[in-house]
This record gives C-alpha cells, structure tokens and sequence, in this order.
C-alpha cells in the first residue's frame, strides 16, 4: 500500500514538473525578442532537442559558458524565468587590452568589431533580460579560475568548448579547469557539453 501511495503521489508531481519545463521551453522559443538571424539557426542547432536532453528545469541557476553571441543565454534566460539566473561565463583572452584594439581594427575593415563579450553584455541590458549577469574573466588565474556568486544547478557549454584549444585562450590546465568547474555545481548538478569536430579535409 505504502508504495502504491508513493507511485500516486511521485506520478502527478512529474508530470507537473515535466508540463512546467516543456511550457517553459515553448516561451523560450518563441520569445518575440528573439532576433530573425537567431530563429533561423533554430533548424541546425536543434534548441528544443538539446534543452531537453540537458534536463534543466525553470527557476535554476545556470551558467552559460563560452556564451557566443549570445543564442543560448537569450533561450535560457526566458527559459529559467524570473525565478532563475543565467551567468553568460565569458573567457576573457589572456591579453584583453590587444583583443580590444583588434577589435576596434575589425570594425575600421568593416567588421562587426564585437568582443564576444560584448554580444552577451547588450543582451543583459536589454529589457525582459533581467535575470541575466554577465562576466568576463581568465580561466588562468591561480592555475584555474571560474568564479560565481553562487554554486549553480548547471553548467551548459554549446558550440564554444573548442575554443579553449585555441591560441587566444594561452595555456589553459584543462584538468584544473574542468576541476573547478564541478566546484561550482551544486550536489547533483550538470554540467553539458556540445561541440563538434569538423569533417576531414573542412579544416
């Protein structure tokens, strides 16, 4: 009996959580202010799929990690709600004052002249994007850093893992860095990773 009252009492409060996290991922997507540019990567990057898979739920605390320009931290804001926080966790390079001169080259050629912090700090002013935070360290300091107000539910990298093998990134102890990461978790939080290798040959 005890256990037939269990399974009665476990069943609709999955189901409630379940119908929250799948209403809660239709408002994220179809957020009015999500950009046209952004709703046409929707088919290639699969958003619905990969929130799904990653299993987090409205109201958490996440951290955004190598945040782009910000696909996934405008999703995940809406998604979490004003209950929740997303931390746009940008890497900062290891030399940002000659980052920020290149980028203001870029913008004399005609680029866009963005840091990929700037993308995600826009965003974080933007009205209905309140739950956003921001921040811009190095991932180097006192041999790993990755600091947070707070130990979070998840983690979640999309598309930018690669580029801390980059040249920009200097001498990251990935071990070290993937060590304090898991610090930063909560008791039985996640923490997800998509990337992907090109095809022999695509460079």
């Amino acid at each position: 009996m005890r256990s037939l009252i269990g399974a009665c009492l476990i069943a609709p409060f999955g189901a409630l959580a379940a119908h929250a996290a799948d209403s809660a991922l239709t408002n994220a997507l179809t957020d009015s202010g999500r950009p046209p540019l952004e709703l046409a990567r929707d088919g290639a990057r699969k958003p619905e799929a990969v929130l799904t898979f990653a299993g987090l739920k409205p109201g958490a605390a996440i951290v955004d990690f190598i945040p782009g320009d910000g696909y996934y931290t405008r999703i995940l804001s809406k998604f979490e709600g004003p209950k929740g926080r997303v931390y746009a966790l940008v890497p900062a390079t290891t030399q940002p004052v000659p980052a920020r001169k290149a980028a203001l080259e870029d913008l004399k050629k005609g680029g866009d002249g963005f840091l990929p912090v700037d993308a995600v700090l826009t965003l974080g002013d933007m009205t209905g994007y309140a739950n956003i935070t921001v921040t811009w360290q190095p991932l180097t300091i006192m041999g790993a850093q990755f600091a947070l107000p707070e130990q979070v539910d998840a983690v979640f990298s999309i598309d930018g893992y690669h580029t801390l093998h980059g040249k920009d990134s200097g001498k990251l102890d990935m071990k070290a860095v993937t060590k304090v990461i898991f610090q930063s978790l909560k008791p039985g939080g996640v923490y997800v990773v998509a990337d992907a290798t090109a095809a022999k040959g695509a460079g």
